[in-house]
């Protein structure tokens, strides 16, 4: 089997395989706290998919904060770095992961978290010997919604978007892997407020719902949503 016809299992970070939409949410508050601002859970909800970098430049111009933004970037990681280490992998995380090891997948991680939070994160909780790439807003121009992570990730995977699936969790991320062409599953909360995702798009309320797929998806095959 060559790279070229393996399929591709490409998975953002925050809230998909990570459970850290919570310790994302007391990072944010604890950031901006700092400067005597306080924040809302809209623009949290608005905030959770651009990049880091993206992110900074948002809540530096709308909170006035009033430091350069290469040392609001530092401070920000610096609570990332602590925070990561109460964070564990999502429900059916590990389970799809292994799944998709074993039926010859290559597993990709494509976020807009920042590259040694995610590299350190991954190693601590005993999944990077199954990432093959790391894709992540620190290393492309532009980050999610825009569909750049996800065509490194292709690249560098040697995956066909075609024949591949990325799973996400908000908006943001979702219209990143769909403008990159790979077919895309919705991870949302049981009893969660209700979103319109783009046209295709498929919702599954838990990782390990896509484990009969990953098992069911052969050489030559692809994998349909």
């Amino acid at each position: 089997m060559t790279t070229k016809s393996r399929p591709g299992l490409f998975l953002d970070l925050d809230g998909t395989l990570a459970d850290s939409l919570g310790v994302m949410r007391e990072i944010y508050e604890r950031f901006l706290a700092e400067f005597g601002r306080a924040g809302s859970p809209e623009e949290f909800d608005r905030l959770n998919g651009p990049s880091l970098s993206d992110v900074l430049a948002i809540l530096k111009r709308d909170h006035n904060l009033a430091p350069p933004a290469h040392e609001l970037l530092d401070i920000y990681k610096a609570h990332l770095r602590e925070a990561y280490a109460h964070v564990s992998p999502n429900k059916g995380a590990r389970e799809l992961i292994g799944a998709a090891v074993n039926e010859g997948w290559v597993v990709s991680v494509v976020s807009s978290n920042v590259g040694d939070t995610v590299a350190a994160w991954l190693e601590a909780v005993g999944l990077a010997d199954s990432i093959t790439v790391i894709a992540t807003g620190d290393t492309v121009a532009r980050g999610k919604p825009a569909p750049d992570l996800y065509i490194k990730a292709l690249r560098e995977s040697g995956c066909a978007a075609e024949a591949s699936l990325a799973v996400e969790d908000t908006v943001t991320g979702v219209r990143s892997a769909v403008g990159a062409g790979l077919p895309t599953f919705a991870l949302v909360a049981e009893g969660g407020r209700k979103i319109e995702w783009p046209a295709g798009v498929k919702t599954i309320n838990g990782l390990e719902r896509l484990i009969p797929l990953v098992r069911g998806v052969n050489e030559g095959n692809t994998a349909h949503v």
